[in-house]
């Protein structure tokens, strides 16, 4: 009996987590796997959890190891562990977009070849994402979000340099003005 694990996601983050890991998600070489050791909940082996069922669940097997132990019983997560998983995977999904966006649009900016949806349907490409369950419409809108913080960032530091507001936290002390007498002297 192969031992297995149900956990819903969104279609394009079944198709991004399968094309980024491979069939080995439980592994403990890959974030997915190491969250699912952690999240695995043993139940008695007479009885069953309510595995979900439907297009957007996605059913993960477990390899048997040092982490894993079938005899111990049923294994399934919790409601509160999927979506803990399901935002751990969100939060991948969108560092490894906007990190490849950020990449290829200073290649567009250098070169001055292809375009921003060039870009987008490329990511699509080459992560595996077809185009029925991943909009582009939605990356673009998440792309110019967060362009448009980075630049808000950018000048925040910008403004706050040339008004010589330097909050470092390698210069904590910077607003006490007592000053301490050495405990011992050389």
């Amino acid at each position: 009996m192969e031992h297995s694990v149900v956990i819903r996601l969104k279609p394009y983050l079944k198709e991004f987590i399968t094309h980024r890991f491979g069939s080995e998600l439980s592994s403990r070489k890959n974030v997915v796997g190491i969250l699912l050791q952690q999240f695995i909940t043993y139940t008695p082996s007479g009885s069953c959890q309510r595995e979900a069922t439907g297009p957007d669940c996605m059913v993960i097997p477990l390899v048997s190891g040092p982490a894993y132990n079938p005899r111990r019983g049923n294994v399934w997560i919790s409601p509160r562990h999927q979506k803990e998983l399901e935002r751990v995977i969100y939060q991948l999904f969108r560092s490894t977009f906007f990190t490849y966006m950020d990449d290829r649009s200073r290649y567009i900016d250098m070169m001055q070849e292809g375009t921003i949806k060039d870009c987008i349907l490329q990511f699509c490409i080459d992560f595996g994402l077809s185009p029925d369950n991943v909009q582009y419409d939605t990356l673009k809108k998440a792309w110019y979000r967060h362009r448009k913080h980075k630049e808000h960032i950018l000048q925040s530091k910008k403004k706050a340099e040339k008004n010589g507001l330097n909050l470092s936290l390698f210069r904590p002390l910077i607003f006490i003005q007592t000053q301490y007498e050495p405990l011992y002297s050389i």
